[in-house]
């Protein structure tokens, strides 16, 4: 006994050794202390429950599990953005999984079941799902520098095998990849090559103190591994796509009994929603002119066109996709707190407004909330190649009638990783000694290329009274878009309005106050009311203050906000 709490008083002091060397802090407060406490007692009574003996070959790969547990998160923690994420005590789930999965797999060792296949193979299951978790955390935090947040893990379980794979490509270094799937396999072959020494030493007999102490050791693993990566991160990340789905088991019952809309005149014209993909403003001359790369041409001349509203204080209100459309296009954003259950969509206006509605992508659908309001349009067109050449979509605008009225969105690739996928062989590549960097310009210059095209197309042949293109988050050359490691450059992106000059003539008050409000600072979770505003379809969803097209337009920069309110947006404008 006195071994063993010695063994363990070693093995705790060097874990909070390592701890405070890694960087971890607050680790001699109780909030720090008592997870330790915790654990060792349970060892210790796993220890004297199977009278064990913990220093020895078929103890140590049940305590391998508990420094997988512990130390990469640690290491993690250490080094974490906030001060707060720096805590030692943020690691308590990690720390107790670890202790009881030790303490369980200890017991199981020295019963009599210890020297089966059975047991063994259990015992190799649990490190390499151990050393899994570590391995793919690690590499989110080299990645990012920051420790993962649930938010990234919706994108991971919504994406395809293609997104997957570009994302790879394009973010992570393959000698970094590389050397990470080497390392962690060599690591799984000494897992299991320890497990099977330690089988030799294996077995023993089942008594009644063990029994209660590996049924509580089971009940604490089963507990906090809850709350431990990965499955902490599904579990939340299923909560979001659980209330995706409910939105829209809702929506046709809220349209019957609750949506009423105020119309302002007949339709006018066709109206088009284009949606880009991962655009940064600044990498834009049309909206930073001092950029070295003229990256937008036809954009930069359209800007001093009275047709055209640019609009260079815009801002994403969350920084991926999913999160993002869906606030886009329907009547919730980060002002008003509107109850998914009152759930109202520009399509719905648009139909209301006596508009054929239209959802044309290139994108393959992998968001439960957009992927149902998709649907509710009038027609739903996917491109031939889905996630190929936005040219496609070109071919689609062929197929709306002249005749009639339609609302239309287009959905985009724009410039989405891969970048050098984005454009076709053949289009100019814009020159730059980083290569990433010079890809993903010329996938701006391509999309303004096809900008342009799609805009006089709408013009020129499909009557558009009013087109509006906008990205749904921007990027950040090293941190691409994910929330592990936030900057205002994954939201600084690009909108801008067309007006015919028809519709200016006749409604000169909505062209007036675009005009006046291009310096004003704007966020894409309030393009729903913007565009109800133009199109004439007041309803609840729609606020009159956050409409640009409103003489009452009223977001202040001090009350813009990002990240679905999490971030103030005057602090990038400091």
């Amino acid at each position: 006994m006195l071994e063993n709490s010695l063994f363990i008083l070693i093995t705790m002091t060097g874990i909070y050794s390592a701890a405070a060397l890694f960087g971890c802090l607050h680790i001699l407060k109780w909030r720090g202390l008592r997870m330790g406490i915790l654990g060792g007692l349970l060892l210790l009574a796993a220890a004297w429950a199977g009278s064990l003996q913990l220093a020895s070959a078929a103890s140590l790969p049940s305590l391998c599990i508990l420094l997988l547990w512990t130390l990469p998160y640690m290491g993690c923690r250490g080094q974490a953005q906030s001060r707060e994420d720096r805590e030692l005590s943020r690691i308590k789930g990690e720390f107790l999984t670890g202790s009881a999965g030790a303490a369980f797999f200890l017991l199981l060792a020295h019963s009599p079941w210890g020297g089966t296949g059975l047991v063994a193979g259990l015992e190799a299951i649990l490190l390499v799902w151990s050393l899994g978790a570590a391995f793919v955390y690690g590499i989110y935090f080299l990645t990012y520098g920051n420790l993962f947040q649930a938010e990234d893990m919706l994108p991971v379980l919504l994406t395809n095998r293609k997104e997957i794979k570009a994302f790879l490509d394009g973010q992570i270094k393959k000698s970094l990849l590389f050397s990470a799937v080497a390392g962690f396999l060599v690591l799984v072959l000494a897992s299991i090559a320890l497990v099977w020494a330690g089988m030799g030493e294996a077995g023993g007999k089942w008594t009644a103190p063990g029994l209660i102490v590996t049924l509580i050791s089971v009940a604490i693993m089963v507990k906090y591994a809850m709350n431990c990566f990965p499955l902490r991160e599904i579990r939340l990340a299923r909560k979001s796509i659980r209330e995706m789905k409910r939105a829209g088991d809702i929506h046709a019952d809220n349209l019957a009994r609750r949506f009423k809309v105020n119309l302002a005149g007949h339709p006018e014209g066709n109206v088009f929603l284009i949606i880009g993909e991962s655009a940064n403003r600044d990498h834009m001359k049309a909206f930073n002119p001092e950029y070295m790369e003229e990256t937008t041409p036809w954009q930069s001349v359209m800007r001093n066109k009275p047709e055209f509203f640019f609009f260079p204080k815009t801002y994403a209100c969350f920084t991926q996709t999913a999160q993002t459309i869906s606030r886009m296009i329907t009547g919730m954003n980060q002002y008003n707190h509107q109850s998914p259950d009152y759930l109202v969509t520009l399509i719905d206006a648009a139909k209301a407004a006596g508009y054929t509605t239209w959802w044309c992508t290139n994108h393959k659908a992998n968001d439960y909330q957009t992927g149902y309001i998709m649907q509710t349009a009038d027609h739903v067109v996917e491109v031939p190649a889905p996630t190929g050449d936005d040219a496609q979509l070109l071919d689609v605008m062929d197929t709306i009638p002249q005749e009639g009225h339609h609302f239309v969105v287009l959905h985009i690739m724009g410039s989405h990783l891969r970048y050098g996928d984005r454009y076709p062989t053949g289009f100019p590549v814009i020159p730059g000694n980083n290569k990433k960097i010079s890809e993903y310009d010329t996938s701006i210059a391509y999309t303004d290329h096809i900008l342009q095209k799609m805009t006089e197309k709408a013009r020129e042949t499909l009557h558009a009274s009013v087109i509006m293109y906008v990205s749904d988050h921007s990027e950040d050359m090293k941190y691409t878009h994910g929330t592990g490691h936030f900057t205002f450059d994954m939201t600084r992106i690009p909108l801008w309005i067309y007006l015919s000059p028809s519709y200016q003539q006749k409604h000169k008050e909505k062209a007036e106050s675009l005009r006046r409000h291009e310096s004003c600072v704007f966020t894409n979770d309030l393009v729903f009311d913007t565009l109800c505003g133009l199109i004439g379809a007041d309803n609840y969803g729609r606020t009159e203050a956050y409409d640009l097209s409103s003489p009452s337009y009223a977001l202040t920069e001090k009350e813009a906000l990002t990240m679905h309110g999490k971030m103030h947006i005057a602090e990038d404008m400091q």
